[in-house]
C-alpha cells in the first residue's frame, strides 16, 4: 500500500446544506491532503475548549477510505455541537474530503473486543445524504434540538467479520 495515493470521484455529494463534486479518497493519515485537512479543522472548529475531537474509523486502518470519521466529545450543549460539527463538514466539503462527523456521548472501544458491547445516541448536522442523486434512507434519525440523532449499536457486523479473521483494530486518536 501506498500511504500517499490517492484515488478520486468525480460525481456528486450532498449532505444537508453542502453539495461538491470530485473527492478525493486516501490509504492514510500520512497523506497530506489528510494532514491538511486536518490542520484546518484543529484551527477553525469552534468549541474545542469543551469539546475533544476524535478521528476513528477506515482512515486508521490498513484500507483505503472515502472518508474521515470525526467524533465530537463533550457536554451535550445543542447549539455548540451543531456549530462545531458544521465547521468540520464544511471543511471537507470545501476540501473535497469527504468528513463524516457526530457527536457521541461517549467513545467506542474499537481497538479492544472485549468492551465493544455498547449502545449510545449520536448526533448528526442532517438527515439528507446523497451521491450522485441517490438519496441514503437515513429516516431512523431524529430530528432533536436542531440536530439529528440515532441510536449507536455497536459493533457493526462488519467489525464481528474482521475480527473474526484476526484484525486488530487501531485506537482512535484524538486530536
Amino acid at each position: 500500500m501506498n500511504k500517499y495515493a490517492i484515488q478520486s470521484f468525480p460525481g456528486v455529494i450532498t449532505y444537508g446544506k453542502y453539495i461538491n463534486s470530485y473527492w478525493y479518497g486516501l490509504y492514510s493519515i500520512d497523506n497530506p491532503i489528510y494532514k491538511w485537512v486536518i490542520q484546518r479543522i484543529k484551527k477553525e472548529t469552534p468549541n474545542q475548549d469543551i469539546f475533544d475531537i476524535c478521528v476513528s474509523g477506515g482512515i486508521l486502518e490498513d484500507w483505503f477510505t472515502w472518508d474521515v470519521d470525526l467524533f465530537l466529545f463533550g457536554p451535550y450543549e445543542p447549539k455548540k455541537i451543531r456549530e462545531s460539527l458544521d465547521t468540520m463538514v464544511r471543511i471537507g466539503f470545501e476540501e473535497h474530503l469527504y468528513i463524516d462527523a457526530v457527536w457521541q456521548e461517549k467513545p467506542w472501544p474499537i481497538d479492544n473486543p472485549d468492551k465493544w458491547e455498547m449502545e449510545c445516541y449520536s448526533y448528526e448536522l442532517s438527515n439528507e445524504w446523497s451521491r450522485d442523486g441517490n438519496y441514503r434512507d437515513l429516516s431512523d434519525r431524529e430530528l432533536v434540538d436542531g440536530l439529528y440523532r440515532r441510536v449507536q449499536k455497536l459493533p457493526y457486523d462488519k467489525h464481528i467479520r474482521n475480527q473474526e479473521i484476526g484484525y486488530r483494530y487501531k485506537k482512535p486518536i484524538f486530536l
